[in-house]
């Protein structure tokens, strides 16, 4: 189920491929508790009012996904970005270019990253390249 990038079907595609990979995972379900907190920086280019991210939560093995209005700084894990490099980076399979693109967004301050990714129940990038064989 593709879907454009930040829209409510983009959303609803996240959460479906965050809950097969948690179905898939070997570990136990009463285990796999995680929050994820994405937005952007430039809300007004996002063109998608009133909505500036998503936050992904896990709870005993359910996701479930929920657009933001507003930064959450509660989430395990924070990520605040430009749209456009969000955009471009939610297209790109993990990998040296998509490494690269992170890393410079980093240095750079675009990119600002909080929290332990380490604790996520995702695998590596499987929830991220999941997402981005998925992106239109």
């Amino acid at each position: 189920m593709a879907a454009e990038y930040f829209t409510e079907a983009w959303l609803a595609m996240f959460r479906e491929q965050a809950q097969k990979l948690l179905d898939a995972s070997a570990k136990p379900k009463a285990a796999l508790n995680f929050s994820l907190a994405e937005w952007v920086t430039d809300p007004e280019s996002a063109r998608r009012p009133p909505w500036i991210g998503l936050r992904l939560e896990v709870t005993a093995g359910h996701a479930v996904v929920l657009p933001l209005a507003l930064p959450d700084r509660s989430a395990d894990v924070r990520v605040a970005f430009p749209y456009a490099l969000g955009y471009r980076l939610s297209r790109l399979p993990a990998g040296p270019e998509f490494d690269a693109l992170v890393a410079k967004g980093v240095s750079e301050g675009a990119i600002k990253l909080e929290g332990d990714p380490s604790r996520s129940p995702f695998e590596g990038h499987s929830l991220h390249d999941a997402i981005a064989a998925n992106t239109l």
